[in-house]
Parts: C-alpha cells; sequence; structure tokens
C-alpha cells in the first residue's frame, strides 16, 4: 500500500503514533511467524532495484540504492526505512532521488567559493520531486499485498522519477527554462545550485538571468539578502552551506560577482 500525506502536520501524527506502537511492542513478545523487518525491507529494495536492470541502473546492497551514469550526470535512487518498524505489522519504504554531476564537481572545485563542494545537482525525498504530497511511504509489513506495493513503488519510479532525472540530460534546455520570467522554480533544485549549474553548463549572463528572476519573485527577501550579503563581505563565508534562501542568494552573488 502507498500512504501518502497531503499536510506536514499528518506526517507528525503518524510519526509519534508509530513511535508509540513500536515502544509498545518491544515490551511485548514479538510474533514468531513474522518475517524480521529488515529483511522484509532489504528483499523488497532489491525487487524494485532488479526491475531496472534493463535500463542500465546497477543496484548496491550498501545503502541500499541503484544508479546510472549518463555523460555529465550520475542517477540515483536510494531507500531508507523506519525505526519504528514492528515485523508483521508496519515496515516502511521511503525513496530519495537525486541527480549528481561529476563534471559540475570538478567544475565547484576550481572555484574559491564555491556553494558545495560535491557533485550535487538536484534531488531529495522522491514527494519533492512533484510537490503534491507533505510525504509519501510505502507499506511492506503485509504479505499478502508486498508483491503489488513493489509494483507501485516500481511504476512511482517509471512515471515520476525517471521523468525528473531526464529533464537534467539536456542542461540547455534546464537553463533555458530557469531563465523563463514565468517560471518559479524547479522541484528540489535550490537556486544557489541552479546557479552554480548555469554557471558550469551555460554562461554568467545566464547565471544572473536566473539570480533575477528568483529575487523578482521573492522581494519579501530583499531585505535579508541585504543583510546575508553585508555578512559574508565583511565576515566571509560560513564554514557550512545555508539553506535560507535570503543566504543562499548573498552566497553566490558574491562569491561569482552577480548582482
Amino acid at each position: 500500500m502507498r500512504n501518502v500525506f497531503d499536510k506536514i502536520a499528518d506526517v507528525f501524527a503518524d510519526t509519534a503514533k508509530r513511535k508509540a506502537e513500536a515502544a509498545k511492542a518491544r515490551t511485548a513478545h514479538s510474533s514468531d511467524t513474522a518475517v524480521p523487518s529488515k529483511d522484509v525491507f532489504t528483499d523488497a529494495c532489491r525487487q524494485i532495484s532488479e526491475a531496472f536492470i534493463g535500463n542500465g541502473y546497477k543496484y548496491a546492497k550498501s545503502g541500499p540504492h541503484f544508479t546510472k551514469s549518463c555523460a555529465s550526470f550520475n542517477y540515483r535512487v536510494s531507500f531508507q526505512s523506519s525505526h519504528n518498524n514492528i515485523p508483521g505489522k508496519h515496515v516502511a519504504l521511503w525513496m530519495h532521488a537525486n541527480v549528481r554531476s561529476p563534471r559540475l564537481k570538478k567544475w565547484r572545485a576550481e572555484q574559491l567559493k564555491p556553494y558545495r563542494n560535491d557533485g550535487w545537482v538536484a534531488g531529495g525525498m522522491v514527494h519533492l520531486l512533484n510537490r503534491r504530497h507533505a510525504m509519501i511511504e510505502w507499506e511492506l509489513a503485509n504479505d499478502e499485498t508486498r508483491s503489488a506495493v513493489v509494483e507501485d513503488a516500481i511504476q512511482f519510479i517509471r512515471t515520476e522519477v525517471f521523468p525528473y532525472f531526464h529533464r537534467f540530460s539536456d542542461p540547455s534546455a534546464v537553463i533555458s527554462e530557469l531563465c523563463l520570467k514565468e517560471i518559479k522554480e524547479i522541484n528540489a533544485f535550490g537556486l544557489a545550485s541552479s546557479v552554480e549549474f548555469a554557471l558550469c553548463f551555460g554562461s554568467h549572463e545566464e547565471a544572473q538571468r536566473i539570480l533575477n528572476r528568483f529575487i523578482s519573485q521573492r522581494q519579501d527577501l530583499r531585505d535579508q539578502i541585504e543583510i546575508a550579503s553585508q555578512t559574508f563581505r565583511k565576515e566571509g563565508f560560513p564554514a557550512y552551506f545555508p539553506f535560507a534562501n535570503a543566504e543562499q542568494v548573498a552566497w553566490v552573488k558574491t562569491a561569482y560577482h552577480l548582482e
């Protein structure tokens, strides 16, 4: 079964409920017939991953995850489960999907103050790829429905994850899309990363246009951007890259001499 949460409050409530149930289960005798949660989870990850071997993906039990390298990009789907699993009753499967680029990593290594020093481009937990939900998980505990749940996860990857990956196969098209005034953003593609992407695969002018579009759409951040910019100029860059949008803008403006 695919569980979809439309509100973050529902995610928190469900987590609290599962945590309480797991604590209670740990103090009780577990079922002798229930397959251990780890085994159920690991086997499901293997089945899902093996469905994409024909698409050129390779499965790694560590993680676990499966990956594919194409030209300038690497695509990865990884799996995660819950500490609150209860054998036979609740075994969660969460998925992450991300795009990385060896070329972008090399480009960042050549910069004085890159926002990131790895090859990260975009991605995150799969609900972030379309932002229609606050969380998506697959329930693997039921023996009778597990095969259908695994198949549903496979189809989700084909219809939601792979199209997201495909968008980045043409860097010029991605940059052109980000430069459009009417676009707000590409989901799970941070502002600083999108600017560095444009600088690496495009031009300084295109990076400036992407930054201008974002700032014009987020007039509410102008004061915060100015404060962060002044701080970076006076005190230098922080040791770790910030997540706040205002600080991301300030970082790329300062590091890459953007306006």
